[in-house]
């Protein structure tokens, strides 16, 4: 079959589509490759520009680190001993005078420096006198021994003794069986014996009366005037039997009056008086 004209330019119009088709779509195809390597070139950059500015600042910081540390001596190396670092002061007036801290030089002879040997700079600005050391006062407490509280030493006063009072018919008579060779008689109404003696210190004190009767007498006793305590002592059946009793007594320090009595009825005779 033959082919018309006009078949032959509806196929070569085809073909000429079909080929311009194809050339769009490859255009198309290009253009978004262009495109994506594009976008890798540009976030390439952008990684790279973040990294390289990473670098830069982790570089960066050591120094500024450094910077901001004080000043120190050289670096301290494992076989270099260590240099204590001396304060120097300067002589300036007061008011200007500036501290810095500088470094002792290390020795180089290879022989380490002994610990305590740099010297020690102290100021010397006039007028001023540097601050004395703290003088340390030993502790005198543990030296000393805390006051001992003396015994009381009993305190004996015979009736007879020349420094006692007699009043009244009251006497001294001697007697055998007696501390001292004597005893005070006829004690009753007016008639009193006064025991003059001396306390080293107050207290509530015993008060001993040693006496002799023959038979179940009282005995008042008072002291400075003060109200009196009545004794009572049993007889021995005669009046050479020595025989006591007692009683308890606030007694003042200094001088005293003791005064052994009674107003109605008579008492035993008075050997002594002791207070202990």
């Amino acid at each position: 079959m033959e082919t018309t004209a006009m078949e032959r330019i509806d196929a070569l119009r085809f073909d000429w589509d079909v080929q311009d088709g194809k050339a769009y779509r490859g255009a198309r195809r290009a253009g978004r490759a262009r495109r994506k390597r594009g976008a890798a070139a540009l976030l390439l950059a952008c990684l790279s520009t973040v990294v390289l500015a990473v670098m830069i600042g982790v570089v960066a910081m050591p120094a500024k680190l450094g910077s901001s540390a004080p000043l120190a001596g050289p670096s301290i190396d494992a076989g270099m001993p260590m240099v204590p670092v001396v304060p120097q002061v300067s002589d300036a007036p007061l008011g200007s005078a500036t501290t810095s801290p500088t470094a002792a030089v290390p020795s180089t002879s290879g022989t380490p420096s002994p610990t305590g040997s740099a010297p020690v700079h102290r100021p010397t600005t006039p007028g001023l006198t540097p601050p004395l050391a703290p003088t340390v006062i030993p502790s005198t407490a543990a030296s000393v021994p805390p006051p001992t509280v003396q015994p009381f030493r009993p305190v004996t006063v015979q009736a007879e003794d020349p420094r006692n009072e007699l009043h009244g018919d009251a006497q001294a008579v001697g007697c055998p069986t007696c501390d001292g060779g004597a005893r005070v008689r006829y004690i009753l109404g007016a008639s009193y014996l006064v025991a003059n003696l001396t306390m080293p210190v107050a207290g509530t004190r015993t008060v001993t009366v040693k006496y002799e009767s023959a038979d179940y007498r009282p005995l008042k006793i008072s002291v400075n005037g003060a109200a009196p305590l009545v004794g009572w002592g049993a007889g021995g059946g005669d009046w050479e039997t020595p025989l006591s009793f007692t009683v308890t007594m606030h007694l003042p320090a200094g001088p005293i009056r003791m005064k052994l009595y009674h107003d109605t009825d008579p008492a035993m005779d008075i050997d002594s008086v002791t207070i202990s």
